[in-house]
């Protein structure tokens, strides 16, 4: 499915170390929001999202985030 994630990685955000899935960010397509800890990579990039942040991927292809409060 193309919101399986790849992988798992350990990410550090804020204080703390989380295990955070990772997605093929070329197989993300518009659908249901993916919530934070996540990564999410690409060929030339790669996006962290931290614990609360919210990411969706839009029509074109962009992926809005929706960062968490304090």
């Amino acid at each position: 499915s193309w919101r399986s994630s790849v992988a798992t990685r350990r990410v550090h955000t804020g204080d703390e170390w989380h295990d955070a899935p990772v997605y093929d960010g070329e197989e993300l397509r518009p659908g249901p929001a993916l919530t934070g800890p996540a990564v999410i990579q690409w060929r030339f990039t790669t996006l962290t999202l931290p614990p609360g942040d919210v990411a969706t991927v839009r029509p074109n292809g962009d992926v809005l985030v929706d960062v968490a409060g304090p």
